[in-house]
C-alpha cells in the first residue's frame, strides 16, 4: 500500500461572511482610536494655549511697574523694554498674541502703572485701552524769552513759575545738565514738548536744553567754527533776528545784514536788544530808549550783545549759520509787517522816514479814536 505524501495543514480560511464581517470593525476601531487622539491633541494644544497666553506672569520686584511706550515707538522695541524690564518672559509668546488680536497697531503711547499678574492678551488689552499716565503739552513759540517760558510751564504743570526761573539761572544746576553759564537763556529750544503732571522744574529744563543739544547736532557745529563765530554769539544772533522777524525767508536776509555789519566793524544798532533791555515790551521807541547804559545796547556798543536776548526758533539759528549772502546793510519795518532792505545809508533814510510818517498817522488815529 503507497503513503501518502505528507503536506502541512492549511490554516483554515474564513468564509466570505466571517471576511466581510471583520473588515467594519476594524476601520470602526481605527476610526475610535483617531478620535480619541484627535480629541487629546486639541485638548493639549487648547491647554498649551490657555496656559501660554492667558494665565498670569509674574514679574518681581515692586508693583505695578512703570513702564513708558514712547510716541511712534515701533512695536518690535515695546516688546524687547518689557522683557529687559522682566514685564513679560517670553517675547516671541508676546508677538504672537499681538498678531492674534492685531493689537500691536493700536498700541497707545503713554506711561502705564503695570499690576502685576497680567497675562498676555490682558496686557495688551491694557496697551490698547490706553490706560496710560497722560502727558500736557507745553509749546514754546520762538522768541519767548526765560521768563515767559517759566510762566507757560507754571501755567500748564505743577511748578512754581519762581522755581522754574531760579533753576534757569543758577549755574550750578545748569553745569549738572551740561551747560556752562550762568542762565539758560537762549537754550530752551522752542518746540512742542510734553511732560507728565508730576514734573520737576529741572526735568523740564533739562528736556527743554537736551532737545536744543539734538538739533545743534555736529554739522551745526562745524558750521559754527567754520565761519569764525562761537555757539554763544549763533545763539545771539539768532536770538536778534528772531526778535526782528517771524517769516523763516526773510530772517536769513535780515542775518546777512547783521553778518555784513560784523564783518565792516560796525555797530549793530538792533531795536530787539532794547527792547530787551525795556524788559521785552514792544511799545515805539524813543530817542531816549537809545541812550540805555548796558552792554546790551547795541547802539552804543560794537559786536553783539554778552548774550542771547531770548529763546530762538530753528528757524532762526538756521538763518544766523547760513545767512542770505548779499550787500544790505540797512533794513526798516513796513506797514504790512514786513522789512525793506537798504545797501546805503541815504537810501535807507529815505525809507525810514516814510515808515515813521506812516506811525505818526496811526498814532494821530489812536489818540483820535480814544477822545
Amino acid at each position: 500500500m503507497q503513503e501518502q505524501p505528507n503536506h502541512p495543514e492549511q490554516p483554515e480560511r474564513p468564509t466570505p461572511d466571517e471576511t466581510t464581517a471583520a473588515k467594519p470593525k476594524d476601520k470602526r476601531t481605527r476610526l475610535i482610536v483617531f478620535v480619541v487622539v484627535l480629541i487629546a491633541l486639541i485638548n493639549l494644544a487648547v491647554g498649551v494655549f490657555y496656559y501660554v497666553f492667558f494665565t498670569a506672569n509674574q514679574f518681581e520686584g515692586e508693583s505695578p511697574r512703570r513702564f513708558v511706550i514712547h510716541e511712534g515707538q515701533p512695536f518690535a522695541s515695546v516688546v524687547d523694554s518689557l522683557h529687559a524690564q522682566g514685564i513679560i518672559p517670553n517675547r516671541f509668546y508676546f508677538t504672537v498674541a499681538a498678531k492674534i488680536t492685531g493689537a500691536a497697531r493700536d498700541v497707545q503711547a503713554g506711561r502705564y502703572a503695570i499690576p502685576n499678574g497680567l497675562s498676555y492678551f490682558e496686557l495688551l488689552d491694557f496697551f490698547v485701552e490706553g490706560k496710560a499716565e497722560r502727558q500736557i503739552e507745553v509749546a514754546l513759540y520762538g522768541g519767548i524769552s526765560v521768563n515767559g517760558a517759566a510762566a507757560r510751564v507754571a501755567a500748564k504743570l505743577d511748578i512754581e513759575k519762581e522755581t522754574f526761573l531760579a533753576l534757569a539761572n543758577d549755574p550750578t544746576f545748569l553745569r549738572s545738565i551740561g551747560f556752562e553759564g550762568n542762565s539758560i537763556e537762549g537754550w530752551l529750544l522752542p518746540d512742542f514738548y510734553r511732560f507728565y503732571a508730576e514734573a520737576r522744574a529741572s526735568d523740564v529744563i533739562e528736556a527743554m536744553y537736551a532737545n536744543f543739544r539734538r538739533f545743534y547736532d555736529d554739522t551745526l557745529q562745524r558750521r559754527t567754527l567754520d565761519i569764525g563765530m562761537t555757539e554763544r554769539q549763533i545763539v545771539t544772533l539768532a536770538s536778534i533776528v528772531q526778535g526782528e522777524s517771524r517769516d523763516s525767508a526773510e530772517m536769513r536776509v535780515i542775518a546777512g545784514v547783521y553778518h555784513n555789519r560784523l564783518e565792516k566793524g560796525m555797530k549793530l544798532q538792533a531795536c530787539p536788544t532794547i527792547q530787551y533791555l525795556k524788559g521785552g515790551t514792544y511799545d515805539r521807541l524813543l530817542y531816549r530808549d537809545f541812550e540805555i547804559e548796558s552792554p546790551y545796547n547795541t547802539y552804543k556798543y560794537f559786536g553783539l550783545p554778552p548774550g542771547p536776548i531770548n529763546n530762538p526758533g530753528k528757524n532762526a539759528l538756521m538763518a544766523a549759520l547760513y545767512p542770505k549772502k548779499h550787500d544790505y546793510l540797512y533794513f526798516v519795518a513796513t506797514p504790512e509787517g514786513k522789512n525793506d532792505f537798504s545797501a546805503t545809508l541815504s537810501e535807507h533814510n529815505r525809507k525810514a522816514k516814510k515808515y515813521h510818517r506812516w506811525l505818526d498817522a496811526l498814532e494821530r488815529k489812536r489818540r483820535e479814536s480814544s477822545q
